[in-house]
Order: C-alpha cells, then structure tokens, then sequence
C-alpha cells in the first residue's frame, strides 16, 4: 500500500471535521451578509426619509419666500404707480389710501411678476436701464426685462407676463382711474346726503 501519491502536486488531504468547519464558516459569512444587508437596506431607508424631509422643508421655504417676494412686488409696483399719478397730476394727493385702493383693483389683473417684460417708450426705458444700472431706483428689479418700444408713448406701459399681458397705456389706464375715482366721489355723496 501506498500512502504518498505518484504526483505530489495533486495530492489533495482531508482533514476529519473539515466538512463541519466549512459548513459552519459558510453559515457564519452568510448570516453576516445577510445581517449588513439589513442594516445598510435601514441606513438607505432613513437616509431617503431625511432627504424626502429636507425636500419637503425646502419647497415649503421656496414657496414662502416667492409669496413673500411677490407682496412686495405689489406693494413696491402700487408705491410707484401712486408716485406716477402724483407725477401726472403734478401734484400730491390728498387721499393716498383710496388711491392706493383704486390702483390695486386697476392692477388686480396683474398678478404675478416672474420672468415680466415691461415695455416701455425708447426715452423711458433707457432711464429706467440706466437708473437700474446705477442703483439709484430699487423698484425696478433685475428679473424684470426692460424693453424699448417704439409704439408706445411716453407714459405708456405695456406688461408681459407669464399670465398674461397688462396693458397700461396711459391713456386707458388714466381713464380707469377717472370712473372709478368718480365713481368712488358719487358713492360718498350720497352716503353725505
């Protein structure tokens, strides 16, 4: 009998229990894997809740923010348009407030200033690119597009917006402002008389 085999490289040796370890390290590396599985598919989950929660706190935030921004908008585009009817009646108004009041239903239309366009005479809108160049006026935004047009006269204002186009030549508009202005004298006649 022979216990050393003709080729010595290929001999191969068993080990009594040699199975039984394997098996046992086999099962070990698989509980393990399965157990890191787990714990990564639960760190993967709760990374995705924070970023869903961070999402939902920075569109919340955004849309705070553009409400924000979209008030003082209004309220900085009705100081200037009373500043404007001051300018036409070379005047100041006695009544700013009901003013205020008649402009805001006049611009009611013209709700959201994102992306505009304003038109305006070729003289006045190069003023009003210089005068926002040179900071002098804060009224007049960065976002908001000046255009010269050489269709409109001089205290005419055309405005283009995603919802729409705002039509403030100056005529038209002064004449809104007269009905409703009268309109609003008859109404506190008659609560006089």
């Amino acid at each position: 009998m022979r216990l050393v085999p003709k080729d010595p490289a290929n001999a191969t040796v068993r080990l009594e229990g040699h199975s039984a370890e394997s098996e046992l390290r086999d099962k070990l590396s698989k509980e393990i894997k399965q157990e890191l599985g787990a714990e990564m598919q639960k760190q993967l989950c709760a990374d995705r809740d924070r970023a869903a929660a961070l999402w939902k706190t920075i569109e919340s935030e955004f849309e705070e923010y553009q409400r924000n921004l979209e008030a003082k908008i209004s309220d900085e585009l009705l100081d200037l348009s009373v500043k404007i009817a001051e300018i036409i009646v070379r005047r100041e108004l006695p009544d700013r407030d009901m003013l205020k009041g008649i402009i805001r239903e006049t611009l009611a239309p013209m709700t959201d200033l994102q992306g505009a366009r304003v038109r305006l005479s070729a003289e006045e809108a190069a003023e009003a690119k210089q005068a926002r160049e040179e900071g002098n006026d804060s009224t007049i935004r960065a976002g908001i597009e000046i255009v010269a047009d050489e269709n409109l006269k001089p205290g005419d204002v055309l405005i283009e917006s995603r919802n729409g186009c705002f039509d403030a030549q100056i005529e038209e508009r002064l004449e809104l402002i007269r009905e409703k202005i009268s309109e609003r004298g008859r109404r506190s006649d008659e609560d006089n008389a």
